[in-house]
C-alpha cells in the first residue's frame, strides 16, 4: 500500500510541475503609419532650443536659463535635433525657479520635425525629471503639462539608466500631468534600464510616473478634455525595458488626484520588458489609493513580459490595496508573446479588483499569449516538505502532554494522539480552558497514521470549538480515517478552524466524510469551514495577544485523495469558507496555495474541487483538482454550483476573492451551473485569472463554461449587445449609456442584469431608474429606484406573480436588475429600464424580451 501511494504521490509531483500549456504566440505587426499624426507644426513654431540661454551665477561658473518671455508668448514649439530634445530636459529641470515660472509648457504643444538620433548624447536626463516625491507623492516640482507631438518620428539610440535609490525616474519623461504624450515612436536601438533597488523608482520607455488631476472623464470615443485627462495616445515602444523593481513598455507608474482619468489609446509596445515585483507591457504599476479612471483603447501588447518576483500583465497591473471603487475601462486590445510572473494574466493583474470600475469589452480581440509562472509548482509538492529532523522530533514532546507542558511543540505518532487532539480542540472532558483552541502551539505529525477501525470526530466539531494553532503534517499520510454524520455541521479532518495554518497534510484514499443529514454543512476532506479570528478581550489576555488585529488562516502544500460527499458545502480541500461575527467582521483572510484534490467530491448545494463555497475574501493560488466533481441539485441557477476548483465565489462588497494560476484535470458533472475552474461567481469583486481546465465538463444546463459556468459580472461573452443595439442613449441625461445586458433563466423565473455607465459623477444623488415589466398583457411600473450606495430593493406583485427590482449604484456604474418568478415556460416577459433625472422620466431606454429565457 505505501509502495502504491508513493508511487502516485511521484505521479502527482510530476504533474504539478508541469508548465501550463499554451498556444504559441503569433507575430503581430503594426507599420508606422499607425502613428502618424493628422496635426501639422503650426508655421509660428518656434526652435526650442532659442529658449535656452546661459545664465552666470556669483562665481562665475554658468548655469542653464530660459527665456521666461519668448515661452510665454508662444504656443508652439518645435526639436530637430537631439541638441534640442537635451534643451527640453534642461529647461524643465532648472532648479531654483518659483512654481509660477517653471516651464512646464502648459497649453503649449511641442512637436518633432524629423527623426532624433541620440548617439553620443550621455547622461541624458528624464524630461521633467521630478526626483522630489515618491510614487505616490503629489506635490508639484519638475513637471511636463503640455502636448508631445511626435508626428509620428523616432527617437533612436536613446540610453537612460541608473542604479540610485531614493526617487527614481528611468524614462524619456519623468513626471507628467495633464499631459498628451502622442504619435512618437521610441526605436529597438533605445534602452531604458534600473539596477537599483528603490520602491521609489519608476522605469519605462516614454513616461516614468503621470499623475491627472481633478475633472471628469469626457468618454472613450468622444476625445480627451486636455485640463482634466493624461492621454497617452498613438505611442510605439520598441525598447527594452528592465528595472529591479517594477516596469512598463509606455509608461512606469500611475498616481491619481481626485476624480482623475487617464487614457492610453492606440498604444503598442513591441519591446521586451522585465520587472521583479511588477512588469507590464502597455502600464507597469498603479499605486496609492485615489485612483479615479484608466482607459485601454485599441492598445496592443506583442513583447515578452516576466516580472522575476511579482506580477505579469500585458496591459497592465494594479499594486493598490484599495481602488475605492472607481472604473478600468479596456476596450479591443490585443495581447501577444509570452507573460511570465508569480501572477500572470494577458490583460491585467490586480490586488484588489472590483467589478463596479472592471468594464472590459475583448469581443473582437484574439488575445494568443503564453502564460509562465514562475514562482511555485502547481499543486502539492513532495519535495517541497520541509521535515523536521528525527532527532529534534525525539525530544519533541507528544500531544498528550500539552495540559502539563509549557512547551509550544509537540508531536503526534498514534492514531489515539491524533483522537486526543480532536479530544482537546473540542473541550472533552476536562477541557475548558480557552488555550484548547492551540493559539501559538505547533503539531508536527511523525509518521504514517493508519485509521483503520478508530472513531474519530473532526478537530473543532461545533462553532465554539476551533483550531488556531499549526498542524504540519510532514507529508506524511492519513488514511482510513473516516467520517460519516447526519447532526454534525462541521465535517473533516479539521470540522472548524479559525486562524490556523495547515500545512504538508497528506490524506489517503481511503479516508472518506460524509454529511447527510437536513441542516446547513460544511464538509472538506481537510477543513469542513474556515473563519476569521476575532479573540474576545479575555480570550487575547488569555492566549497573551496583544494585539487587536484578525488572525487569518493558511492552507498550504496539501494533498488529498479522499472522498466527500454533502447535502451542504463541499470541497475536496475546504467546505466552506466564511467570517466571525457577522458582515461587520469583512475578512476572513484565507490563503490556499499548492494544494492538490484527487478524490471525489459531491455536493447537493455546491461542490468545488478546493474550495466548495466562499463567502469572504480568500487567495486560491496553484491548485490543482484531478478528481470527479459532481452536483447532485436538480435545480439549476446561481445558488448552486459545481467548480473543478472553486464551486462558489460569493465575497461581498469590499471583499476580494482571486483565484489564480490553477488547474483542473477533473471531469466536472452537473444540471446547470458547471465550471471548470469557477462554478458560479456572485462576487463583484472576485478576480479569477491564469487558470486552465482540461477536464470534461458534463451539463444539461445552459450555465456552463471552461472556466466558470455563470458570472454576475462577466467579463468576455456573457455581456450582449451595446449601447446602440439594446438601448439608446438617454437624449435628457446625456452623461449616461446602457452597454451590457445580462439574461438568466431559472427553472420558473426569469432575470435580467442592464449595466449602465454614468460620466458626470455630479448627479449620482440625482440619478434614478424606472423598470417596467410587461407580462400577459399587463404592465407593471415599478417604483423608482433612486441610486444609492447600497443597494434599494422593491416587492410587488403583478397578478399573483412576485416580482423583484433593484439597482446598485458604485460611483458610476450602475447595476439594474429584476427577476420575475413562477412564470410558465414559453411565457414572454419584456423588461424596460429609462433613465430618471431631477424627477423627470427618459422618454426612451433599453430594454430586452424574453421567452424561455432566451432573447426575442
Amino acid at each position: 500500500m505505501k509502495k502504491l501511494l508513493c508511487l502516485a504521490l511521484s505521479l502527482m509531483m510530476i504533474l504539478s510541475v508541469a508548465v501550463v500549456p499554451t498556444v504559441a504566440a503569433t507575430e503581430t505587426v503594426i507599420d508606422d503609419s499607425a502613428f502618424q499624426s493628422p496635426n501639422t507644426i503650426p508655421t509660428t513654431a518656434i526652435d526650442i532650443e532659442t529658449l535656452k540661454i546661459e545664465v552666470s551665477d556669483t562665481d562665475g561658473w554658468s548655469k542653464v536659463g530660459y527665456d521666461y518671455a519668448a515661452y510665454s508668448s508662444a504656443t508652439a514649439f518645435y526639436i530637430d535635433s537631439p541638441e534640442g530634445l537635451v534643451t527640453l530636459s534642461e529647461i524643465t529641470n532648472i532648479v531654483g525657479q518659483s512654481d509660477a515660472y517653471r516651464p512646464r509648457f502648459q497649453y503649449k504643444t511641442i512637436y518633432l520635425k524629423n527623426d532624433i538620433d541620440m548617439s553620443g548624447v550621455d547622461n541624458f536626463r528624464p524630461i521633467a525629471d521630478d526626483t522630489q516625491n515618491n510614487i505616490t507623492g503629489t506635490t508639484d516640482t519638475n513637471l511636463f503639462m503640455g502636448t508631445f507631438d511626435g508626428q509620428g518620428h523616432r527617437i533612436k539610440n536613446l540610453h537612460i539608466s541608473s542604479n540610485k535609490e531614493g526617487n527614481v525616474n528611468v524614462a524619456l519623461f519623468g513626471y507628467v500631468l495633464q499631459a498628451k504624450i502622442q504619435y512618437l515612436i521610441i526605436d529597438s536601438s533605445c534602452s531604458f534600464t534600473y539596477t537599483g533597488s528603490s520602491a521609489d523608482a519608476r522605469t519605462a520607455a516614454v513616461v516614468a510616473r503621470t499623475q491627472a488631476s481633478g475633472g471628469v472623464f469626457t468618454g472613450l470615443k468622444d476625445g480627451v478634455n486636455q485640463d482634466t485627462c493624461v492621454a497617452i495616445q498613438y505611442v510605439k515602444n520598441e525598447a527594452p525595458v528592465t528595472s529591479n523593481t517594477f516596469a512598463g513598455g509606455i509608461v512606469g507608474t500611475g498616481c491619481w488626484s481626485t476624480n482623475a482619468p487617464i487614457l492610453i489609446r492606440g498604444c503598442v509596445n513591441a519591446g521586451n520588458i522585465q520587472g521583479k515585483t511588477a512588469a507590464s507591457g502597455i502600464f507597469g504599476y498603479s499605486v496609492g489609493d485615489n485612483g479615479r479612471q484608466i482607459s485601454f483603447e485599441n492598445c496592443t501588447n506583442t513583447g515578452n513580459i516576466t516580472a522575476t518576483n511579482g506580477s505579469a500583465a500585458g496591459l497592465y497591473v494594479n499594486g493598490r490595496t484599495a481602488w475605492d471603487a472607481k472604473l478600468l475601462y479596456i476596450r479591443d486590445c490585443t495581447v501577444s508573446g509570452t507573460i511570465s510572473g508569480v501572477d500572470a494574466d494577458p490583460f491585467y493583474v490586480a490586488k484588489f479588483t472590483n467589478s463596479s470600475y472592471i468594464n472590459i469589452d475583448v469581443t473582437n480581440t484574439a488575445p494568443d499569449v503564453k502564460l509562465n509562472f514562475l514562482d511555485a509548482t502547481v499543486g502539492y509538492d513532495y519535495s517541497a516538505v520541509e521535515k523536521v529532523t528525527k532527532e529534534t522530533l525525539l525530544e519533541v514532546e507528544p500531544i498528550t502532554a500539552i495540559t502539563t507542558s509549557s512547551k509550544k511543540t509537540f508531536k503526534i505518532s498514534t492514531p489515539a494522539e491524533l483522537q486526543f487532539l480532536a479530544n482537546y480542540v473540542n473541550k472533552g472532558e476536562g477541557v475548558t480552558d480557552v488555550k484548547s483552541c492551540m493559539y501559538g502551539i505547533t503539531v508536527y505529525l511523525a509518521g504514517n497514521l493508519d485509521m483503520s477501525g478508530v472513531e474519530f470526530t473532526p478537530i473543532g466539531n461545533v462553532e465554539a470549538n476551533y483550531f488556531s494553532g499549526t498542524f504540519d503534517g510532514q507529508g506524511y499520510t492519513i488514511d482510513n480515517l473516516t467520517f460519516t454524520t447526519t447532526d454534525c455541521s462541521y465535517v473533516g479532518l479539521f470540522g472548524n478552524i479559525r486562524g490556523a495554518t495547515l500545512r504538508n497534510v497528506v490524506l489517503g484514499s481511503k479516508c472518506s466524510f460524509e454529511y447527510n443529514g437536513s441542516g446547513a454543512a460544511y464538509t472538506g476532506a481537510l477543513v469542513g469551514r474556515t473563519w476569521n479570528t476575532a479573540f474576545s478581550s479575555a480570550e487575547r489576555t488569555a492566549l497573551g495577544i496583544t494585539s487587536t488585529a484578525y488572525i487569518y488562516s493558511t492552507i498550504s502544500n496539501c494533498y488529498s485523495a479522499a472522498n466527500v460527499a454533502s447535502a451542504g458545502n463541499a470541497g475536496g480541500i475546504v467546505g466552506d469558507v466564511h467570517a466571525a461575527g457577522g458582515d461587520n467582521n469583512r475578512y476572513s483572510g484565507l490563503t490556499v496555495y499548492n494544494c492538490t484534490n484527487v478524490g471525489n467530491v459531491t455536493s447537493d448545494v455546491v461542490a468545488g474541487g478546493i474550495v466548495g463555497y466562499c463567502n469572504r475574501d480568500i487567495v486560491l493560488r496553484h491548485c490543482r483538482n484531478a478528481g470527479v466533481i459532481t452536483l447532485t441539485a436538480e435545480t439549476a441557477g446561481i445558488t448552486t454550483g459545481v467548480g473543478g476548483i472553486c464551486g462558489s465565489l460569493n465575497s461581498g462588497v469590499e471583499r476580494s476573492a482571486t483565484l489564480k494560476n490553477s488547474v483542473n484535470n477533473g471531469k466536472i458533472v452537473g444540471v446547470g451551473t458547471v465550471g471548470g475552474i469557477v462554478g458560479n461567481k456572485l462576487s463583484r469583486i472576485a478576480k479569477v485569472h491564469g487558470c486552465t481546465n482540461y477536464g470534461v465538463i458534463e451539463s444539461s444546463g445552459s450555465n456552463s463554461a471552461s472556466i466558470i459556468g455563470w458570472d454576475q459580472n462577466s467579463v468576455a461573452g456573457s455581456w450582449s449587445g451595446n449601447a446602440d443595439k439594446i438601448g439608446v442613449n438617454d437624449t435628457d441625461w446625456t452623461s449616461v449609456k446602457f452597454v451590457g445586458v445580462q439574461t438568466q433563466k431559472g427553472a420558473d423565473s426569469y432575470s435580467v442584469r442592464f449595466l449602465a455607465t454614468v460620466n458626470d459623477l455630479s448627479v449620482v444623488t440625482s440619478a434614478g431608474f424606472q423598470i417596467e415589466i410587461t407580462y400577459g398583457g399587463n404592465t407593471k411600473t415599478v417604483e423608482p429606484l433612486y441610486a444609492s450606495y447600497a443597494y434599494d430593493s422593491v416587492f410587488f406583485e403583478v397578478e399573483n406573480v412576485k416580482d423583484t427590482a433593484y439597482a446598485g449604484a458604485y460611483n458610476g456604474v450602475y447595476f439594474i436588475s429584476a427577476v420575475i418568478t413562477d412564470v410558465p415556460n414559453g411565457a414572454d416577459v419584456t423588461f424596460n429600464v429609462k433613465t430618471i433625472a431631477n424627477g423627470v422620466t427618459a422618454a426612451e431606454g433599453a430594454s430586452v424580451t424574453l421567452n424561455s429565457g432566451n432573447e426575442a
